[in-house]
């Protein structure tokens, strides 16, 4: 009983530095993304940054800044290259 009232009584804080943690986390990232196209040529030549987000068996998933903006791009084992968007 006693450790159910000091339960309840706590709130959880989040940190900024928690929120932004867990948006980068690549599990936040994939969850949040929707296929759009996909094609034989990647975006990553247009770009002036890239980095790796993650790899899987099939596939990796790379984040492109391309003109300012974020674009989300697979590189699949079959060499076809798909583009994601955040899901509105």
């Amino acid at each position: 009983m006693i450790l159910l009232l000091t339960l309840s009584a706590c709130t959880i804080y989040q940190s900024p530095e928690r929120k932004s943690f867990e948006s980068e986390s690549p599990t936040f990232k994939i969850q949040s993304l929707q296929k759009i196209s996909c094609s034989s040529d990647s975006v990553q030549a247009l770009a002036r940054q890239s980095r790796l987000i993650t790899v899987n068996n099939e596939s990796s998933l790379w984040e492109h800044i391309v003109e300012n903006k974020s674009i989300y791009e697979s590189n699949e084992l079959n060499k076809e290259y798909c583009i994601y968007e955040n899901k509105k």
